[in-house]
């Protein structure tokens, strides 16, 4: 399974307008695209700082899904409109945790935060398999995390971890780095850089079309 993560700037006033757009045109119009496998979308409403990432089943319904012409027309719109550079990622998922997204329409209430790991190349291989054990589990009814996904691209030797959690106060109770504390404590072995992006919220989840019942956990080689 493969990611495109769009991310890109816009001025605050603008994101209700946007968020709004992409909830009702562009997330149904790519969930009804061949491969679709989910998708999240969020922002930060104080920066005006937007990302979406979307799954397909492999590389060749990723790359068809950004030449349909509705698709096309939707990412000019949104270009037109940032007030920085548009960037589009494409990412290999290592794993995905998820339990059932809530209803819509979506409140303020489920969090997000994205944690960017630049990795040491001789580190590679031990952090990818380490990924399915050192990954948080997804625990609805306790906890409050609602959804793991962690994204990798070993040309380009980064990692993304994205946590969706069911209130702000989750992540301050239990921490949200990717990895638990044995790895994170060698953070200078492993990485050479980690940022973190918080203050985010959750606009749009859409599930897999065939979705089965929470828990899904997706597993995946990185090559």
């Amino acid at each position: 399974m493969f990611a495109r993560v769009v991310t890109l700037p816009m001025h605050p006033v603008d994101l209700p307008a946007i968020e709004a757009r992409f909830r009702d045109v562009s997330a149904p119009l790519l969930a009804s695209l061949p491969g679709f496998s989910g998708l999240i979308a969020c922002t930060q409403r104080e920066s005006g700082y937007a990302m979406s990432t979307s799954l397909w089943a492999d590389r060749a319904t990723l790359a068809g899904s950004s030449l349909h012409p509705h698709v096309v027309d939707e990412v000019t719109r949104f270009a037109s409109i940032t007030t920085g550079p548009f960037n589009r990622d494409e990412l290999e998922v290592l794993l995905q945790r998820s339990a059932t997204p809530p209803a819509y329409p979506l409140g303020d209430d489920l969090a997000v935060i994205v944690t960017h790991l630049s990795v040491v190349d001789e580190a590679w291989d031990e952090l990818v398999a380490h990924v399915p054990s050192s990954s948080p589990t997804v625990d609805p009814d306790g906890t409050g995390r609602l959804l793991v996904q962690v994204l990798g691209s070993r040309e380009r030797l980064r990692l993304q971890v994205t946590e969706v959690w069911s209130s702000p106060e989750g992540p301050l109770r239990t921490g949200t780095f990717a990895y638990d504390d044995p790895m994170m404590f060698r953070r200078r072995e492993l990485f050479s850089s980690v940022q973190v992006l918080t203050d985010m919220r959750m606009r749009a989840w859409l599930p897999a079309p065939d979705a089965t019942s929470p828990p899904a956990d997706i597993l995946r080689g990185c090559g």
